[in-house]
């Protein structure tokens, strides 16, 4: 299938998923590499743009970005040799991280400006490292960078100001901080630990105005890991405890009136972790075995009450996809799926299989209009054509199409 027919076939999966938000199954896009073994996901926005990181063909790590099913290398800051992108809002703004000619770490952002993609630092707290994890669809960006002295903490660029979010623990525990995720109002979640002390991960929320609460869990040996937060407040992400969680990892969703709140884990799992919420609260993640000798770990969807194994729910990925990192608002799902060399990015985009494949213009007929409609599909490679849902548009189409036809309805 060629680039113009892969445009053609995005353009019309968005407008059926569009019109059916709710679509529990889904039709995968492997994102490829930049030349090398592997990719990452970092992010999806709504647009079905997707960013992440990417083997190069001279073994390099360069952020990407893929847009109409091109695959663009998203270079780095002068001088610099590696580059990540963690996010990408819904007006197309990237962010991540890249070195510079000092080869240190610093938050970057990435805007196309007269068709090209063009890099900016973001500026530190005053010390040299630092990266950007996410942004929200109002551009405000959050992550972690040095001070002049003393550990990293949660930084937010609020494209006026940068701003330094303290950490709960007292400046002599050394303790760092980093943020996951921001909502469109600019509530921050994320993690803080005190490495020299031993102490396990807190997760923290802070209020636009910087105000901290505690996310984590009371008891001994409890970790919490919030990933992202939405609109409503509420928090997606992971804890662990041994009372809790019987000392696995569990996914949840937290919001301030019950506290946490776990996600089910998929049949034959005993853990999961979330990696992000959306707007309509669903959250994404993945699901594994803890002793790692019983099923493969898998990308879930929780979604409405369920969660779904997103393997199970979707067609056309090569290889089994192990983790969901990303939601959109209208639900597309940025994953990566275990490759034979390592892992490989994937877009996941909801889609309404028909109900009835022999009446493949679904106008309530079986008829002649069927036959030419769905070879227009057929010929152009359109996804639609792809009726026995195995990936590819080929003969096994034809046939699964003209034995439902000429059975004469569904």
């Amino acid at each position: 299938m060629n680039t113009q027919q892969l445009r053609t076939g995005l353009s019309c999966a968005l407008a059926l998923f569009t019109a059916a938000a709710s679509a529990q199954t889904y039709m995968a896009i492997p994102i490829g590499t930049l030349g090398g073994t592997y990719s990452n996901v970092g992010g999806v926005n709504a647009n079905a743009v997707v960013v992440g990181t990417s083997e190069t063909l001279d073994g390099l790590q360069h952020a990407f970005v893929w847009e109409n099913g091109v695959l663009t290398d998203l270079g780095t800051l002068t001088g610099g040799d590696l580059s990540g992108a963690n996010s990408i809002n819904d007006s197309g703004v990237i962010v991540g991280w890249s070195k510079n000619s000092d080869n240190v770490d610093r938050p970057v952002k990435w805007e196309k400006v007269a068709g090209q993609w063009q890099i900016s630092d973001l500026g530190t707290l005053g010390g040299a490292f630092g990266r950007a994890n996410r942004i929200s669809n109002s551009g405000l960006i959050a992550g972690f960078s040095y001070p002049p002295t003393g550990p990293y903490h949660t930084t937010v660029w609020t494209g006026t100001a940068t701003l330094e979010y303290s950490p709960i623990n007292p400046p002599n525990r050394n303790p760092f901080n980093l943020a996951l995720g921001i909502n469109n109002a600019g509530d921050v979640v994320g993690i803080e630990y005190t490495p020299l002390l031993g102490f396990g991960d807190i997760g923290v929320h802070y209020l636009a105005d910087g105000t901290p609460t505690n996310l984590t869990p009371e008891g001994n040996f409890v970790t919490a890991h919030p990933h992202n937060v939405n609109s409503a407040g509420l928090v997606g992400g992971y804890l662990t405890g041994p009372r809790i969680t019987a000392g696995k990892d569990r996914a949840g969703i937290y919001n301030f009136e019950e506290g946490w709140q776990l996600i089910p884990t998929l049949p034959g799992h005993d853990s999961a972790q979330g990696y992000d919420i959306n707007e309509s609260s669903e959250v994404v993640g993945t699901s594994f075995s803890s002793d790692f000798e019983g099923l493969a770990p898998v990308a879930f969807l929780y979604s409405g009450g369920t969660v779904i194994d997103l393997n199970a729910a979707s067609f056309g990925a090569p290889f089994r996809i192990t983790e969901a990192y990303d939601v959109s608002d209208n639900g597309l799902i940025g994953a990566n799926m275990q490759g034979e060399f390592g892992a490989i990015a994937v877009l996941l985009m909801p889609v309404t299989v028909p109900s009835c494949p022999a009446d493949f213009n679904q106008d309530g007929g079986v008829d002649g209009a069927d036959v030419a409609s769905f070879f227009v599909a057929w010929e152009s490679s359109d996804n639609s054509a792809d009726v026995n849902q195995d990936g590819g548009i080929d003969g096994g189409d034809v046939a699964t199409f003209f034995v439902a036809w000429e059975a004469g309805g569904c």
